[in-house]
C-alpha cells in the first residue's frame, strides 16, 4: 500500500472533521440523545417538538422564516437541516425543534396529527397546512386523538372560515378542535370585506354595477371567499348585481403552463359578458376567489382576449380584476412586468409591509406569516415556566407591533382564535403606464388607506 504525502494526510483529516460536524448536526435534529430537561420529552436537544405539516415549498418557506426570527434577535439558531430547524429562545435558552412532514395528502395527515397527538410525550403544536383540507384534516386528527391535551394548531395559511365536515354539514374551521385552534393569517370573511371597501374606495365611481364570481366548486377556499366576497357586495348602496361563473378545476394543465382551451374560453366568456351588459361607460368587475395557479392562468388569459382585435373593436365595458390572496408579491410584479394589463388588478397580501429580519425585498408577502407563527412559540418558550400546554399562553397573548417579540405587527387572539386585528394589505397594479407601479394600500385604523408606490 502506497504512504501517503502531508497533503494527502490533511486532506483526509478535513473530510473527517467535515463528516464529524455533519454528523453532530443530523444527530442533534434528529433526536437521538437525551437533554439534560424535556418537559415536553423532545429530545435532539430540544425543549419542545413542533409539527409542521406542509408541503415542500411552503417548508421551505417557513424555513425561511424561521431564520428571518433569528436574524431579528427574536431567537438563536442552533441548528439546521434539510427537515428540521432548532432555535433557541434568546431569556430562558429553551430550545425548540420545528420539524417538517411532509403533506401527503389528507387520510394521512389526519392519522399522523392523531399518533403525534397520542404520543406520551406529544408535540407543544402542530403548524399547516398547504391548504383548507389539510387543515381540516389535522384539526381533525388533533381533536379524535383523545389527548387530555392535545397539541395546538396553528393555521398560517388557511384562511376558510366554513367548512364541511366528513358529514357534509357546514362548520367553523376553527370550531374543529375548539379551543386550541389559532389562525395566524387573515380569515376569508375580513379578505372579503378588505378587498371590497378597497374597490369601492378607490375605484372614482365606487363599485362597479356588475360583478361576475368565479369559483371553483371544488375547491374549499374558493367557495368560502366567494362565499364572503358576495356577502361583502350585497351589503353596498347600490348594490351591484352579481353572478357566478364556474372554474372548471379539472380541466386546468400541468403547473406552471399558460392558459388551456377551457381557460381561454372563459377570458372570451367573462369579456363578452362584460361588453354586451350596462351601458358603454359602465364598468364590470371580476373576482377570482382562486388559487395560485388558476388565478395566474386566468389573468394571462383575461390579458390576451383583452388586447384581442376583437374586444377593443367592439368598444368593450372597462373591466377591472380582483383575486384573493393566492398569488404574492413577486408573482403580482411579474404580470405587471409583462405586456401591458388592460384593466387594473387588486390582490391581498398577507404581509404588511414591515418585517425585521427580512434580507430579499418583497419576501414579506412569504415569510411574514409564518415568522409570526415561530416567533409566537419561541415567545411563549421563553416565559417563567416551560409550557405543557401552548393554547392557554397564546389566548393571553398580547403584542404590540414595537415589541421585542413580535415580527412588526401587533398579535394577539380573539376567544375563538382569530387574530384580533386582521394582517395584511391590499396590492393595485393600475394599467396604462409604460412602468406602472404596484401600489401597497394598508388600511387605516379610522378608514382610509396609507398609499406607497413599490414599483415593479
Amino acid at each position: 500500500m502506497a504512504k501517503r504525502g502531508p497533503a494527502a494526510t490533511t486532506r483526509t483529516l478535513a473530510v473527517g472533521a467535515a463528516v464529524v460536524l455533519a454528523c453532530a448536526t443530523l444527530y442533534l435534529l434528529a433526536g437521538s440523545w437525551t437533554p439534560a430537561h424535556h418537559p415536553n420529552g423532545a429530545g435532539g436537544g430540544a425543549d419542545a417538538e413542533v409539527a409542521v405539516f406542509f408541503e415542500r415549498d411552503d417548508w421551505d418557506d417557513f424555513r425561511g422564516a424561521a431564520l428571518a426570527v433569528a436574524r431579528a434577535g427574536r431567537a438563536r439558531e442552533v441548528a439546521e437541516a434539510e427537515g428540521a430547524i432548532v432555535l433557541e429562545a434568546p431569556r430562558s435558552r429553551r430550545r425548540v425543534r420545528f420539524t417538517w412532514h411532509r403533506a401527503r395528502g389528507q387520510v394521512e395527515a389526519r392519522e399522523e396529527a392523531k399518533r403525534l397527538a397520542g404520543q406520551p410525550h406529544p408535540p407543544l403544536a402542530v403548524v399547516g397546512s398547504s391548504n383548507t383540507a389539510l387543515t381540516v384534516a389535522l384539526a381533525e386528527g388533533l381533536r379524535d386523538s383523545g389527548a387530555a391535551t392535545a397539541p395546538a394548531l396553528l393555521v398560517p395559511l388557511a384562511s376558510a372560515v366554513r367548512v364541511e365536515a366528513p358529514d357534509a354539514r357546514p362548520v367553523d374551521l376553527l370550531a374543529i378542535h375548539r379551543g386550541r385552534t389559532f389562525r395566524f393569517c387573515v380569515d376569508n370573511h375580513r379578505l372579503a370585506e378588505r378587498l371590497v371597501r378597497c374597490l369601492a374606495d378607490r375605484e372614482p365611481d365606487g363599485v362597479p354595477k356588475r360583478a361576475r364570481l368565479v369559483v371553483d366548486r371544488h375547491d374549499p377556499y374558493s367557495r368560502d371567499l366567494a362565499h364572503w366576497l358576495r356577502v361583502a357586495l350585497e351589503v353596498l348602496d347600490p348594490r351591484p348585481t352579481v353572478e357566478t361563473e364556474e372554474y372548471r378545476g379539472d380541466s386546468v394543465g400541468p403547473e406552471g403552463e399558460g392558459p388551456n382551451h377551457e381557460e381561454a374560453r372563459l377570458a372570451r366568456s367573462l369579456w363578452r359578458a362584460v361588453g354586451t351588459g350596462g351601458g358603454q361607460d359602465e364598468t364590470a368587475c371580476v373576482f377570482l376567489p382562486l388559487q395560485k395557479e388558476p388565478m395566474l392562468r386566468l389573468l394571462e388569459a383575461l390579458r390576451t382576449e383583452g388586447l384581442a382585435p376583437y374586444i377593443i373593436s367592439a368598444g368593450a365595458t372597462p373591466l377591472r380584476v380582483v383575486g384573493g390572496d393566492g398569488i404574492s408579491l413577486e408573482l403580482l410584479r411579474r404580470e405587471a412586468s409583462g405586456p401591458k394589463l388592460p384593466f387594473p388588478v387588486w390582490v391581498a397580501s398577507p404581509a404588511s409591509g414591515a418585517m425585521p429580519g427580512v434580507t430579499a425585498p418583497g419576501a414579506e408577502d412569504r415569510l411574514q406569516v409564518p415568522a409570526e407563527v415561530v416567533a409566537a412559540v419561541v415567545h411563549a418558550l421563553d416565559g417563567a415556566e416551560a409550557p405543557a400546554d401552548l393554547a392557554p399562553r397564546l389566548s393571553r397573548l398580547d403584542l404590540a407591533a414595537d415589541d421585542p417579540a413580535a415580527m412588526g405587527r401587533p398579535l394577539a387572539f380573539g376567544p375563538a382564535g382569530e387574530r384580533r386585528d386582521p394582517p395584511g394589505r391590499v396590492l393595485e397594479v393600475q394599467p396604462g403606464l409604460d412602468d406602472a407601479s404596484i401600489f401597497s394600500l394598508t388600511p387605516g385604523p379610522r378608514g382610509g388607506w396609507a398609499e406607497e408606490a413599490i414599483g415593479r
